[in-house]
């Protein structure tokens, strides 16, 4: 193994003697050179393309929990006048407040840390299913969540 090693060093050093009388060499490597450069260039816009990107999508989906988040809240203060209005008694009162503390606006965690994130998410739909159940109790008719509507806008503007 030792001797196939010391003949492939031979061999290029006798390449590389040769090569360097080729005055042409720099030809021949031409292409490494352009490619070398392009893959740097292109990664380095990648990062950038990237970034900008990833707070676009980020700022998008903050928005749409946000608002449904808002939504929500907006309901829940609507209902308290009038569930109690209607005498719908404790359970009604309790839902209700269980609906304004999952969304009201302090409590939400604006961090951009997976923990929060998914706080959001959890609160969010507990707090869609409360809605469901005291939508049923008033006898409103069941509304889209924001959510949903903006999903299907942009489905239906991409096909």
């Amino acid at each position: 193994m030792a001797e196939t090693t010391a003949a492939n060093t031979a061999t290029s050093r006798n390449a590389t003697t040769a090569s360097s009388d080729d005055p042409f060499q720099d030809l021949f490597s031409l292409e490494d050179g352009f490619y070398e450069e392009g893959f740097r260039q292109g990664q380095a816009d990648g990062e950038r393309a990237g970034l900008i990107e990833g707070r676009t999508l980020g700022l998008e989906t903050g928005f749409i929990k946000f608002a449904e988040a808002g939504r929500l809240q907006g309901k829940a203060v609507v209902w308290a006048n009038v569930i109690t209005g209607a005498g719908t008694g404790r359970k009604g009162l309790k839902n209700l407040q269980t609906l304004y503390s999952l969304v009201e606006p302090g409590t939400l965690p604006t961090a951009n840390t997976d923990e929060a994130v998914n706080d959001v998410d959890d609160r969010v739909k507990r707090a869609q299913a409360k809605a469901r159940v005291l939508e049923k109790m008033v006898g409103e008719m069941a509304t889209t969540p924001v959510a949903t509507t903006t999903t299907a806008a942009v489905t239906a503007e991409s096909s």
